[in-house]
């Protein structure tokens, strides 16, 4: 199979945004799943941007000196809330929130029927003269939800109707005060100070539940729930790299190969489960493959080459990932160059040695070579290894070789390397507000965070992986057993085509700047030191760039069967076989995937593969099935109809922020607060939303001898394995 280049035609065009169209779609009617504990703080760190952004646009000039939003006081107090992580993704988050998200906040009735909307910050809206609908309460459902449902978790209570309107009179920071019909008032006060409706008395029910979830709320206008319209940047960033996979693909190996990158990518469903949530690995991932596509790119046009430094500063704002991206665009341009000089001082060593004139003709060469190894090895002890590398490149640069006095030492630099320092570096610390102040003090913090980051345990083959040295074949390990097997044996034909038996079809760049892609970051998380946590989400790339691998062995595949067979075949025949056949073997590939997925997009971190046996194989043989808290949505339903009213619920490894958010959401009764633990000695009625993991098997055995009982009175489960268990107090008084 011959490699050529395929240039993209207005067709790939529109099958690009088709796929990106339909992953987008697919996305939208799938995020089911609850609140994992990292997007509920970027839920609330981006709430908290968007208050300093209107701030900014509410300023009148008149504020003290010091004391206005882009003063110094301000920036660092805002921006220093999650300063380990750059701004770009949390003010998109916030951004999608403010201008998509339907926000209810909670109505008050006060003496003289004062209409008060309570719980606001400056970016919540409400604005004076706004429209605003009133909801009546939302009831405690009268049977639980259906576990029988198509993704197995309680979905949202569906939103009362309005029963009213009014209008905002004024508004301070955190209030809002209306005024409406009078008429409506009398209706308005006794359906908001009173329950809706009696409480019913099921056998599950204690006479102190709360009758309803939430009470009244006024309503800003949206198209999605806020925890939603948070995610959906996400949702826009995957849909746009199942499009960039499917454009790189075409133009390096075709248009199959392409469609099968694209369509195997999204059909992992780690990858799927990740690619729903308010957080920054899916988008770093997308910044990642966009750059490197834009730097092949710009080796042929002058115009990718600032497009790849713009979509490097921007990868920057987005993630520490963006650092490391440069590093195969550098090993890509310097591996053919290096490789050509090497063999060439090979060849002259060998032809000397042969001649028998190596040490008599040029013992200054084979001296100079000498030094350049013995610098290298002194260097490798004492500096270390990146600084061995760095001797030993610079040494075969300077190194003669046969006509070396009209070649230069390094190849011809591509240009994109001078614009993205000119333009991308920069563009870290124009767009970060918390660089505007003490920039050298807060970009060391930021790099010394990730440097000293803390390990959080994971569990690995029955051992307690919580302080390095971790296995190197970890992520190998785990990306075996979390990516369905037929894409794996693709990938890993691509491999071996690649790099053993087709080499010669593809460019030295081109398979270098492929597999560098590739090994980059799962590389860095196999190094003993790297923190483990978090599974698979932090190599997402590496699948990215072994899914366009697939797709070269996929497109070879297809040359050897199927283009053969249409050979053989009449014209209308052959041409209905290579355009239908393709989509349908993407399809049959890609099936086990897409199945899982969807299967278990509300348990994402729990799905293991058939290497594995599966999610019961994956807990027999004591792996991590899950983590970052998102179980206690499904709990929360039970939670609401058997909690004690006002009751303080232990929510285990779920985060106060979820929580939160979970109420915002309709989902939880207002009136319940949280706690991560449960008491030593508990009290009738009390619940524990125990998460099953490996690392937190102990607060299992300490809560059913506090909670005097046996076992949960309710379990939910993913293929027959335990992921949430819920325990209520077994003691009387």
């Amino acid at each position: 199979m011959d490699h050529r280049r395929t240039p993209l035609r207005w067709v790939d065009g529109v099958i690009a945004l088709v796929l990106g169209v339909v992953a987008f779609v697919v996305l939208w009617n799938t995020a089911v799943m609850g609140f994992a504990r990292d997007e509920s703080f970027y839920f609330r760190y981006s709430h908290i941007y968007q208050d300093w952004f209107s701030r900014v646009a509410q300023r009148t000039g008149d504020e003290a000196p010091g004391e206005g939003p882009l003063d110094r006081a301000d920036v660092l107090s805002t921006w220093r809330e999650n300063f380990e992580h750059p701004p770009l993704m949390k003010v998109l988050f916030g951004f999608s929130w403010r201008l998509l998200a339907e926000r209810q906040r909670p109505l008050k009735v006060g003496p003289g029927a004062r209409l008060t909307i309570v719980d606001l910050t400056e970016s919540d809206g409400f604005e004076v003269d706004d429209e605003v609908e009133l909801i009546p309460p939302t009831l405690i459902p009268e049977a639980p939800w259906d576990e029988d449902n198509r993704y197995g978790v309680p979905l949202p209570p569906e939103r009362p109707a309005a029963f009213a309107v009014a209008v905002v009179a004024s508004r301070t920071k955190n209030e809002a005060v209306l005024t409406m019909d009078g008429a409506a008032l009398p209706q308005l006060e006794g359906t908001c100070r009173a329950p809706a409706s009696p409480v019913r008395s099921a056998e599950s029910r204690i006479e102190t539940t709360a009758p309803w979830v939430v009470g009244c709320r006024a309503v800003a206008a949206g198209v999605l729930p806020e925890h939603q319209a948070m995610r959906l940047p996400t949702w826009v960033f995957f849909a746009l790299l199942i499009a960039i996979l499917y454009l790189f693909g075409t133009e390096l190996f075709g248009r199959r190969a392409g469609l099968f990158a694209a369509v195997a990518f999204f059909w992992v469903p780690h990858h799927f489960f990740h690619g729903h949530l308010c957080t920054f690995d899916m988008p770093v991932t997308t910044m990642i493959v966009a750059t490197t596509y834009t730097f092949w790119k710009s080796l042929h046009s002058r115009f990718w080459v600032y497009g790849t430094a713009v979509l490097w500063g921007l990868s920057l704002l987005t993630k520490l990932n963006g650092y490391f991206i440069p590093v195969p665009f550098v090993v890509a341009w310097l591996y053919p160059w290096l490789w050509d000089r090497t063999t060439s001082l090979v060849a002259r060593v060998r032809e000397h040695i042969a001649a028998g004139t190596l040490v008599s003709a040029h013992w200054r060469p084979a001296a100079q070579l000498g030094l350049v190894l013995g610098a290298t090895l002194l260097v490798a002890f004492t500096l270390g290894k990146l600084p061995a590398v760095v001797v030993l490149l610079l040494g075969v640069a300077l190194l003669p070789t046969r006509g070396s006095e009209t070649r230069p030492f390094w190849p011809p630099m591509p240009a994109a390397f001078l614009w993205m320092l000119a333009i991308g570096l920069p563009m870290q610390f124009i767009f970060w507000p918390q660089m505007w102040f003490d920039t050298a003090e807060n970009f060391g913090r930021y790099v010394s965070f990730h440097v000293g980051h803390v390990h959080y345990p994971q569990e690995y083959f029955g051992d307690l992986l919580n302080v390095p040295p971790f296995p190197v074949g970890y992520p190998f390990v785990m990306t075996l057993l979390t990516v369905p097997v037929p894409v794996q044996a693709l990938m890993a034909l691509g491999l071996v085509l690649l790099f053993v038996t087709h080499r010669r079809s593809v460019p030295v760049f081109e398979r270098v700047l492929l597999f560098g892609s590739a090994l980059l970051p799962i590389g860095i998380i196999a190094l003993p030191s790297t923190p483990i946590f978090g599974g698979v989400k932090h190599w997402i790339a590496t699948l990215a760039f072994g899914a366009l691998i697939g797709g070269f062995a996929f497109e070879w595949l297809l040359v050897r069967t199927l283009d053969r067979m249409a050979a053989r075949m009449g014209a209308g025949a052959a041409r209905l076989l290579r355009n239908a056949a393709p989509i349908g073997l993407v399809a049959l590939v890609t099936a086990s995937g897409a199945v899982a997925s969807v299967h278990s997009v509300a348990w994402g971190t729990g799905y293991w593969n058939e290497l594995i046996g599966g999610t019961q194989g994956a807990a027999d043989a004591r792996m991590m099935r899950k983590f970052w808290g998102f179980g206690a949505g499904y709990a929360v339903d039970y939670v609401n109809a058997h909690a004690p009213r006002g009751a303080t619920v232990a929510f285990h490894e779920s985060t106060w922020d979820a929580h939160d958010w979970y109420q915002r959401a309709g989902l939880l009764r207002e009136d319940l607060r949280w706690t991560r633990n449960p008491p030593s000695r508990c009290r009738p009625g009390d619940l524990f939303i125990f998460h099953h993991q490996g690392p937190m098997a102990q607060d299992e055995i300490a809560v059913r001898e506090s909670f005097a009982v046996q076992g949960p009175v309710k379990t939910f489960a993913l293929d027959g394995v335990p992921m949430v268990s819920i325990y209520r107090c077994g003691r009387r008084s």
